[in-house]
């Protein structure tokens, strides 16, 4: 057993965990593939306006994407609720079959790191990669301080057990036997081509949009527009409790999944950069529109707390701007596939 791993940081924490159990067993897979070809991209969109408390959720499904992922390569999950000495019997027969474990717990009562301070009741996941006596090891590729940053170290068990309910623990254990069939498929020439594959299918999808008006449900582009037109009504339907409700805004987009699609769609075309310098130009505008999400969810805590209408038009006029932004470069990309731009590239399958 490595006690010395370290992993690799992440842009959310499952998916830091998965890609960080992958690198442990020497499959440097990255997150942004895992996300992509697991659908992750396809931005949802559901509002609830009729009750007493008003939902408008803009997301994407980090946790699908992974089992999507996951299932489609023949990766087994095995999900676990346990007592407490259930589940140290069964990480402890994980790490004596070299196997981390991932495990759920509560940010808020985390001691390692001042960022987890107040996010009390917020869900958190890490690698357990060795335990003893005394405590256990961990890998933590998502520590969300400004900048994120990583953790690795052993925590005690006293402290680990008031970041858990030791009544359900709640953890994952991936059938390592079931890499076999993945370990024959991966290579970097393989993931560079799954990655590019997967990113123009969720450009196109992104693109497409639509209602299902059945379900109440906005996806790809149309629901961005959608919750950007309902943003014009968010001080009537919140107001009852505007400043909780334009702080729950602010946090579903941060860690529902919205913004690390936006991350994970830079960090995927920095990634396929070197083999297809035509992304120069784009990565240049996603840069930008990177940095001016990360201000719209500040933005919006200032909305939050001094309830002015202008505020919150400033930032519907900055999401409708950053999404002309992004609408050019998926468009372009999408451009550059239709024209075959890409396809003298190795990488790119025909």
């Amino acid at each position: 057993m490595n006690s010395l791993f370290t992993g690799v940081q992440g842009t959310e924490c499952r998916l830091a965990c998965y890609q960080n159990y992958f690198h442990y067993h020497n499959i440097p897979l990255s997150e942004a593939l895992m996300y992509f070809s697991g659908k992750g991209f396809q931005t949802v969109y559901r509002r609830d306006t009729e009750g007493a408390n008003k939902q408008c959720n803009l997301t994407s499904d980090v946790n699908g994407a992974i089992r999507t992922f996951c299932g489609k390569y023949g990766i087994n999950i095995h999900q676990s609720v346990q007592k407490l000495e259930q589940f140290k019997q069964e990480l402890s027969r994980a790490i004596q079959i070299n196997n981390p474990v991932i495990l759920k717990v509560d940010a808020g009562s985390l001691k390692y790191h001042r960022a987890f301070s107040n996010s009390k009741g917020v869900e958190h996941y890490f690698l357990i990669i060795q335990m003893d006596d005394s405590g256990v090891y961990i890998s933590d590729g998502y520590v969300p301080s400004t900048p994120n940053t990583t953790y690795e170290g052993w925590i005690s068990w006293s402290d680990l057990q008031h970041s858990i309910d030791t009544g359900n623990v709640q953890y994952v254990e991936i059938d390592a036997t079931s890499l076999a069939s993945f370990r024959v498929v991966w290579n970097a020439e393989w993931e560079m081509s799954e990655l590019y594959q997967s990113v123009m299918d969720a450009v196109d999808d992104y693109l497409i949009g639509g209602f299902a008006a059945e379900e109440g449900i906005y996806y790809g582009i149309s629901a961005l527009e959608q919750y950007t037109d309902d943003m014009s009504h968010f001080t009537d339907w919140f107001a009852g409790d505007y400043t909780g409700k334009m702080l729950e805004q602010q946090n579903i987009l941060k860690n529902w999944g919205f913004l690390t699609g936006r991350k994970l769609l830079l960090i995927a075309l920095k990634l396929l950069k070197n083999t297809l310098p035509f992304l120069e130009p784009h990565l240049r505008i996603l840069e930008q529109t990177d940095a001016e999400w990360k201000n719209v969810n500040m933005y919006l805590v200032k909305a939050a707390l001094s309830k002015r209408e202008s505020d919150l038009l400033l930032i519907q006029n900055k999401i409708v701007n950053l999404a002309a932004k992004e609408t050019h470069v998926l468009m372009e990309l999408q451009k550059g596939r239709v024209e075959g731009i890409y396809a003298g590239n190795k990488i790119i399958s025909s």
